[in-house]
């Protein structure tokens, strides 16, 4: 890591504990004044301190994803053998995938073998968690039932890692808006699509976890002409 890297390390993982250390602190005073002093405060006050927790709730947890998406700069060891098999499974019962599931247990996974490839187990399975929370949330906006497929393929020169689901897919312009920093969607109410724009980190997170492992990471739509995502991470076969 260089020196400029190290500084803005640094710095980041300084303005993550102080900045979260302040929202923090609003979060909690703004919901002990709702709940002690709440039948002294009109409609008006309760949303305000409402509308206070939530965005510092928000801001919180861009803050922790900032912190993650900086700390993959630091990453080194990505030269021991890794089970993505496992490194699956352990993702899939992380608290922010089960969580995912509760608010849309219509999505069911088929997964094939998995291989094992050289990489750092940790940020695969940070990687897994990542892609499979936006699978939850982008697949079905309608509580449709959706099954997200996770399987490799192999060909001259590169294995890929792929996981797809037969949802209701995203446009090309939100595509490229959710691969972008800080950018996600969230479904229109009523409608069968997403459009509105949130803050959000997880591609990022996850393209720079493949291009870490020297592969390269896309979102597109299937081939096979079914509705749905196809989330692709393309590695040398020097990584298997």
């Amino acid at each position: 890591m260089s020196v400029d890297e190290e500084y803005l390390q640094t710095l980041l993982r300084t303005f993550s504990h102080d900045a979260g250390s302040a929202l923090r602190a609003a979060s909690g005073f703004s919901k002990l004044l709702a709940e002690q002093y709440g039948d002294k405060l009109d409609e008006k006050a309760l949303h305000w301190l409402s509308l206070i927790r939530s965005e510092s709730e928000s801001s919180q947890r861009q803050l922790k994803s900032l912190s993650q998406y900086a700390r993959l700069y630091a990453v080194s060891d990505i030269s021991s053998s890794c089970d993505l098999m496992s490194v699956y499974e352990e993702a899939h019962e992380e608290g922010a995938v089960q969580q995912a599931l509760l608010k849309h247990p219509s999505i069911r996974f088929e997964v094939s073998p998995l291989l094992t490839v050289v990489g750092n187990a940790k940020v695969w399975r940070q990687y897994f968690v990542e892609i499979l929370v936006n699978c939850i949330r982008y697949s079905s906006p309608q509580g449709k039932p959706v099954i997200c497929r996770v399987f490799m393929e192999e060909s001259e020169g590169h294995v890929s890692l792929i996981i797809e689901d037969d949802g209701a897919g995203l446009s090309f312009d939100n595509i490229v808006k959710v691969m972008q920093p800080y950018r996600s969607l969230e479904a229109n109410d009523n409608e069968d699509e997403y459009s509105a724009v949130r803050q959000g980190m997880g591609l990022s997170i996850a393209k720079r976890i493949v291009e870490l492992h020297g592969g390269v990471f896309s979102v597109t739509a299937r081939p096979d002409g079914i509705s749905g995502l196809r989330v692709e991470a393309r590695l040398p076969v020097a990584q298997v």
